[in-house]
């Protein structure tokens, strides 16, 4: 199909791509460890609560990755990926960016609660607080 130089060519391009992807892959790994880049909030909506949608997206993606990388390790092709994995993959995102827009369409999904966990209730609009004076 191709002449004998373009195979090898093709051969190391196919290398190097795969030897800079995994620098890269490694430089990630080596900042996530160092905590210089910070995976506490991974899963946290824009007011600190757990987020399911974002769990679900993250988890069915590794899920489907982890298959196709192995079904390449295993044969050294790429797999044809049926209709409905795509599909499913495509509602687990839909339901994440539903989530999102949610989410960020009422005050309460943004702001984080000032006073979580106290017995004090917040002053109501118009409400002064009374002072506190420390002596």
């Amino acid at each position: 199909m191709f002449p004998a130089w373009m195979n090898t060519l093709l051969l190391w391009m196919a290398f190097g791509f795969l030897l800079i992807m995994g620098a890269l892959c490694i430089m990630l790994l080596i900042k996530m460890w160092t905590n210089q880049i910070d995976l506490s909030t991974l899963l946290d909506e824009a007011n600190g609560d757990a987020s399911m949608s974002r769990f679900q997206l993250l988890v069915f993606s590794l899920v489907v990755a982890v298959g196709v990388f192995l079904f390449i390790l295993k044969n050294m092709t790429l797999p044809d990926i049926p209709q409905s994995i795509l599909t499913l993959l495509g509602i687990s995102a839909s339901t994440y960016a539903a989530g999102k827009g949610i989410s960020f369409s009422r005050p309460e999904g943004v702001t984080k609660p000032s006073n979580k966990g106290s017995a004090t209730p917040p002053a109501a609009a118009g409400e002064q607080q009374p002072e506190q004076h420390v002596g």
